[in-house]
């Protein structure tokens, strides 16, 4: 049996993980960057906001930047997986568009599992960083191109229940707006603890967490297009800037004034 590890190539467009085991640091429910990650082994299950999927050996998973995601299940040391992760490459707009425009899994091909193993053997050379990093984005932009290409059918999953998919229809619809767990269950004609115990039991997350967590993701990118901290924490529902500053400092490692850490 092959010992826990992982592995990395990495620059500051995009970084390559070869791993197996459980993560000491699991990964968040959003992040600013794209990933595609081939699943090679062990027990896990992808959650989305559409769907739960069982992973097989040698499926993909396709995770667009800022999409709700967890990767749920996981029971032993055998979690295999290789992944790309990646920022809004210029140079690959183009594939990263057609890639890269919601959670889905499919079965990976034979020339795309080559790709994986042709990084692999990458990442175990003994070539230089910058050579490694020079390879990794080249077969960065192939793993695109055949996804990009590949019209393999979706795998279908377990959907959730009507309540969950609804609240979440809701929070997505209002999320420049004051909305509480209260509002959500109204709107529904659900008590609160209906409403609370199913999104937990179908997300993994609590509507709290889930709501704050979408504000948040929608404040940065209004940083990023151009409005101060303070506008973007009242666009999105914020009152209390203080209670935004910390959050959004503990989400994203940075303060709403400073440009967010890489791959965080």
């Amino acid at each position: 049996m092959q010992n826990k590890f992982s592995k990395f190539v990495n620059d500051d467009k995009c970084t390559y993980k070869h791993a197996k085991g459980t993560s000491a640091n699991p990964s968040k429910e959003f992040h600013n960057y794209h990933e595609i990650l081939l699943f090679v082994g062990g027990k896990t299950t992808f959650l989305s906001e559409e769907k739960r999927i069982p992973l097989s050996p040698y499926q993909i998973v396709i995770i667009p930047k800022e999409t709700y995601h967890q990767f749920i299940n996981i029971t032993d040391e055998e979690y295999h997986r290789c992944v790309f992760s990646f920022y809004d490459i210029p140079e690959f707009e183009e594939l990263i568009t057609k890639c890269m425009s919601g959670n889905r899994v499919i079965e990976a091909s034979k020339e795309q599992e080559q790709l994986f193993r042709k990084m692999n053997e990458t990442v175990d050379s003994d070539r230089s960083d910058k050579e490694k990093q020079i390879v990794m984005q080249a077969l960065l932009a192939l793993v695109l191109s055949e996804v990009a290409h590949d019209h393999s059918a979706v795998k279908e999953g377990s959907e959730p229940n009507e309540i969950t998919s609804k609240s979440i229809e809701i929070i997505n619809e209002n999320l420049g707006n004051r909305l509480s767990i209260e509002d959500i269950s109204k709107k529904l004609n659900v008590s609160v603890s209906t409403l609370t115990q199913t999104f937990k039991k179908d997300m993994n997350i609590s509507v709290y967490q889930y709501i704050l967590r979408k504000k948040l993701i929608m404040a940065r990118q209004k940083i990023q297009d151009g409005e101060s901290a303070t506008t973007a924490a009242m666009l999105c529902g914020f009152n209390d800037y203080s209670s935004f500053y910390k959050q959004y400092k503990k989400m994203f490692g940075v303060m709403p004034s400073e440009r967010t850490a890489r791959f965080k």
